[in-house]
């Protein structure tokens, strides 16, 4: 489809609307039930938090296996499939140490006032500096198909992917509707509920 100059251009800061940018990437909706997503070219979409093995690329001797294992998924990939990826420049997430420092809390046999205070320094380290400074890199993946059986068959080559070896993938875990819903409000900067 033609488009004018002046219709070919999105605004990306963060006081724009996501609207414009939300139609540049052909998100239509997202089930309530499921978090499949619709796209306006009627193909659907899955997303998901990836972690890859990037670092091990760094020892010669994991490369080749590496390369080989990622030439053979995508000789698998259902051919009705494309997957996306993004990468975010984001706080690191600390909801698992926190939970652990909670845990060895309420494993305590004594109260002592100054182990509480230590703990409660370290908790506020945990979510004022290490949870909003300390920033990381988090990749996240668009499975994206034409249909809801492609999609469904990609998606059963990729669980079969990271069942069989790490080398793909160290882990994917399929974002629910809320936690999808909040990651494309992180990447299109704005808060949920607008356009």
């Amino acid at each position: 489809r033609y488009l004018s100059p002046n219709n070919r251009f999105v605004n990306t800061r963060r006081v724009a609307s996501a609207f414009n940018m939300a139609m540049f990437t052909g998100f239509a909706e997202m089930d309530p039930r499921t978090g499949i997503i619709k796209y306006t070219d009627g193909t659907l979409g899955m997303l998901f938090d990836v972690i890859g093995t990037g670092s091990y690329l760094l020892f010669d001797s994991h490369k080749n296996a590496i390369i080989d294992r990622v030439d053979s998924h995508y000789r698998k990939m259902h051919p009705g499939a494309t997957y996306h990826f993004v990468t975010v420049k984001r706080p690191q997430e600390v909801d698992d140490q926190t939970a652990a420092l909670d845990a060895r809390e309420d494993a305590l046999t004594v109260s002592d006032p100054d182990l509480t205070a230590m703990m409660e320094s370290e908790r506020g380290i945990l979510k004022r500096y290490v949870g909003s400074k300390c920033k990381s890199l988090h990749q996240y993946m668009l499975l994206q198909a034409k249909t809801e059986e492609d999609l469904s068959l990609a998606f059963k080559v990729l669980q079969a992917e990271v069942a069989i070896s790490p080398l793909m993938f160290t882990r994917v875990v399929h974002f629910a509707v809320r936690a999808a819903q909040h990651l494309c409000a992180v990447i299109y900067t704005v808060a949920l509920g607008e356009e």
